[in-house]
């Protein structure tokens, strides 16, 4: 679904015939920065070593390469007709009037690929899992969707959607999509008592920061009301920084909350779930948070 979503705000196309073009590269961009399995020893060597991972590599992105290509040519011969990102990128200029080349346009989509899809799908997950888990949550983010949205949720009444951002933003909290970042000291400076000299590299984990007591009591506790107006002013504001911060925050924040507010009420008008694996599931940390297990549940429709 995810996926689904990306793609069309992309490419402003539907996966339909194009469906195991994206899917392959995406899996295939996973599993190298996951560095699973022989994907870890295809990393140490030479991309012109054909192991079966780099054919597999080079077949599902040569085929998604074609598939861009085609794109940009078909919004160059035909301007004006399309409403996606492709177009925006290939039409915008920065202030120096420097538009980007398409080997450019072609290294951001995969960078929108990997990281706007396998994220939210994360985050979906463990909301799901935990709104099976807390009736009363689950419960106070169903008679918020039937309040506030009429069908679908729409950009008029997404800021209404109070209780689903802090369900979104507490599972994120708990089990963050992206759990850890590296930052690299571009001058000698003092963090915490330690001397950091230009150059060091710096882990920054969101995994064990958000569990800190001293800014989240109970912390192991799922508890979306931590993210009301009135706590969250009283909290530093890196106590919590799942898409990191800085210049260098996650350009998809926007896009990946409005995502998680449209989703989970439209999860929740229809659907219950009933957990059937562990509510305290073991942990892999790749690239990505993921659970060692699949998140396995029971869906009973809801009916009205």
């Amino acid at each position: 679904m995810t996926l689904s979503i990306l793609t069309n705000t992309l490419f402003d196309f539907e996966l339909g015939e194009n469906q195991q073009i994206v899917t392959d590269a995406a899996e295939e961009l996973q599993s190298f920065a996951d560095m699973e399995g022989t994907a870890a020893i295809d990393l140490l060597l030479p991309s012109c070593v054909p192991t079966p991972g780099q054919r597999r590599y080079d077949r599902a992105m040569g085929a998604f390469d074609d598939t861009v290509d085609t794109l940009i040519s078909e919004r160059q011969a035909d301007p004006g007709q399309y409403d996606d990102f492709l177009t925006m990128m290939l039409e915008r200029e920065d202030d120096n009037e420097h538009s980007m080349s398409e080997s450019e346009i072609h290294d951001h989509l995969i960078t929108f690929l990997i990281a706007g899809h396998e994220t939210t799908a994360t985050a979906l997950s463990f909301a799901c899992s935990l709104l099976a888990t807390h009736t009363e949550e689950r419960q106070r983010v169903q008679k918020e969707s039937e309040r506030v949205v009429d069908g679908t949720p729409t950009p008029s009444n997404l800021d209404q959607l109070v209780a689903t951002e802090q369900v979104a933003k507490e599972s994120m909290r708990l089990y963050p999509p992206a759990a850890l970042l590296f930052r690299e000291a571009i001058e000698n400076t003092r963090l915490g008592g330690y001397d950091v000299p230009a150059g060091t590299k710096v882990l920054l984990p969101q995994f064990t920061v958000h569990k800190d007591e001293r800014w989240f009591e109970n912390p192991e506790k799922f508890r979306p009301e931590r993210f009301s107006e009135e706590r969250v002013a009283d909290r530093p504001d890196f106590a919590y920084f799942p898409f990191g911060g800085g210049p260098h925050q996650c350009i998809g924040m926007h896009f990946a909350m409005m995502e998680l507010k449209y989703v989970i009420p439209i999860l929740m008008k229809s659907v219950n779930f009933e957990l059937l694996s562990s509510p305290e599931p073991d942990l892999n940390l790749e690239l990505t948070l993921q659970p060692a297990h699949d998140i396995r549940m029971k869906v009973n429709r809801i009916d009205r």
